[in-house]
């Protein structure tokens, strides 16, 4: 039976099979499967039950895909709380959020004042929703690893050049060079 999966998952499910993780090809599959309708059950109730908010000020708006964003932006009130509600200061916002004028920033953050659990609770779960959707599965390996790769092929760990040049420096050779 062809399952249609890539090599690399194809791998990773042998590796877990040869591990013990699962006694066979077909436990291991049941069990992705079990996780992603799981995963896929938990958004369901999300989205049917969405966070009860306060009626938009007009430089709000809901985005077909679902999230508030700033009207005509494409600046998500998600990201303008997770900023507000981890302590960034109003100046602060006007030089991350460059695109709005002060008086718009001033109007976001005076309506989010004024509802501020409701505010939080649509962060939160905007936030649990990214996590379920995020695929965590495809990621590059991590630094260590790297680092630990690096070890195991040349036997010493990884050394950088002691002369480091900065990627504009590399990119952009020095004009009076080549003269």
């Amino acid at each position: 039976m062809s399952l249609g999966i890539s090599a690399e998952n194809r791998q990773f499910l042998d590796d877990a099979i040869a591990s013990g993780a699962f006694p066979s090809q077909d436990a291991a599959i049941n069990r992705a499967v079990s996780l992603l309708r799981q995963r896929q059950q938990a958004i369901d109730r999300i989205l049917a039950h969405p966070v009860p908010l306060p009626t938009l000020p007009a430089i709000l708006e809901w985005r077909d895909q679902g999230y508030i964003a700033v009207r005509g932006r494409r600046i998500g009130l998600h990201l303008i709380l997770d900023r507000h509600f981890s302590g960034t200061s109003q100046a602060e916002m006007e030089d991350w959020f460059n695109p709005l004028t002060p008086a718009e920033i001033e109007e976001i953050l005076t309506f989010v004042r004024e509802h501020p659990d409701a505010m939080r609770a649509y962060l939160d779960q905007h936030d649990t929703l990214t996590r379920l959707l995020c695929d965590d599965t495809h990621r590059g390996p991590s630094m260590e690893e790297l680092r630990a790769r690096w070890q195991t092929k040349f036997g010493k760990p990884y050394a950088f050049p002691q002369d480091q040049t900065t990627a504009k420096e590399t990119l952009e050779p020095d004009a009076s060079k080549g003269k």
